[in-house]
């Protein structure tokens, strides 16, 4: 939704006063207003049944096409009557709480941004929910009670049997989808490649969705998605456009040992060519930079999608190509090293899905389960 040709983001109290008695933004399948935060008021009872609500109200916009919830905007007869300031001390400890409140929504929480906007006696909080992915959502109340709520005009009901059974169908096409993204590029890089190499991928949940799509050259242009020197590190050559977003090859081509490339569906690819290292007639295949370099490509996306203010959840995926019956050489265990042989030629690892991109703590833990996965489909125990 848009409110003087402005995106939410960088709506104000002027565009907020817009939507009084204005029967262009009426209630409706993508638009609700409430007064406030039911569970900032009443008793525990009363607060935790507030909460099982936002609950229900964010998986019901999720579960349909997305949409905004205003809080502090009461409405009479679906049109927006009046603002009703909430009192926010600190905004940042407040989204926190928001967000903490979402993360027991099943299979995980659905992609939510939220905007704070300054009135006089307090702020309106816009929650907006991009439709979601990983579709039903479904809310637990007091552990024993499942609920699936859809947006049906401008208000919410419970999803039939044939709707959840639908949803869970493509749920499961997602992993799908992201297989096929995967093996289509390998296969665009191998007609490029002879020796063994290895390429990490980030690719978000909406990576399919026309209405995520990020024109990376023109943003790269105007300077609003600066490289971070994470990613920087990495880059051999110039900028450049593709059909696919943007990328850095060397001038002369003798430097593409390490390639990156930004794509347009907001997916980061990353191609390093692995070294053999020969001992005694012995090849060992090096790993250890490949495996380092997936901190610097996941903190450096996580930059770009904090440059442009989006909260996402993506998935890391490694696959190392052309690697069979080499040998895996430990640099922990130079005087007794007990090597092991890598027992296929293409390894696609299972993605490893980071629910926020944003959440600092969630990117650390998920690298690090990355690289343990890498190793261990490499048959590196360590």
């Amino acid at each position: 939704m848009r409110i003087n040709n402005k995106t939410f983001k960088e709506w104000t109290k002027e565009d907020i006063n817009i939507l009084l008695n204005n029967d262009d933004f009426r209630e409706s399948q993508f638009l609700d207003y409430k007064r406030t935060f039911e569970y900032l008021e009443g008793d525990k009872a009363q607060k935790a049944k507030g909460k099982d609500e936002f609950r229900n109200d964010v998986c019901s916009f999720a579960n349909a096409d997305g949409g905004d919830l205003f809080f502090g905007i009461s409405e009479k007869n679906g049109l927006a009557s009046a603002i009703m300031p909430i009192s926010i001390d600190n905004i940042d400890w407040f989204e926190l709480d928001l967000r903490n409140a979402l993360l027991s929504i099943m299979p995980s929480m659905p992609p939510v941004d939220f905007h704070f906007i300054a009135v006089t006696g307090g702020y309106v909080v816009v929650v907006h929910i991009e439709k979601g992915i990983f579709k039903p959502y479904m809310t637990v109340e007091n552990q024993t009670t499942f609920r699936f709520f859809v947006r049906r005009g401008n208000h919410k009901e419970a999803m039939s049997y044939s709707e959840i059974s639908n949803n869970f169908l493509h749920a499961a096409s997602l992993a799908s989808e992201i297989k096929r993204f995967r093996l289509e590029r390998i296969s665009e890089l191998l007609e490029d490649s002879t020796g063994v190499f290895g390429v990490i991928h980030i690719i978000p949940a909406t990576f399919q969705n026309p209405v995520d799509f990020i024109p990376m050259c023109d943003l790269g242009k105007a300077g609003r998605v600066p490289v971070p020197p994470e990613l920087n590190n990495h880059i051999r050559g110039r900028m450049l456009p593709n059909v696919d977003g943007i990328w850095f090859p060397s001038d002369d081509g003798q430097r593409d040992f390490e390639l990156l490339m930004l794509f347009d569906n907001g997916s980061v690819e990353f191609k390093q060519d692995l070294y053999i290292h020969s001992i005694k007639d012995t090849e060992y295949l090096i790993s250890d930079e490949f495996l380092a370099a997936i901190d610097d490509i996941v903190e450096g996306t996580a930059k770009i999608y904090r440059s442009l203010e989006r909260h996402s959840t993506v998935y890391i995926c490694t696959s190392i190509i052309g690697c069979k019956g080499y040998w895996n050489y430990d640099a922990c265990n130079v005087i007794r090293p007990q090597p092991s042989k890598v027992d296929r030629d293409r390894i696609l690892c299972a993605p490893i899905e980071i629910n926020d991109i944003l959440d600092t703590e969630n990117v650390g833990a998920m690298i690090e389960e990355c690289k343990k996965r890498t190793r261990y489909a490499l048959g590196i125990k360590r």
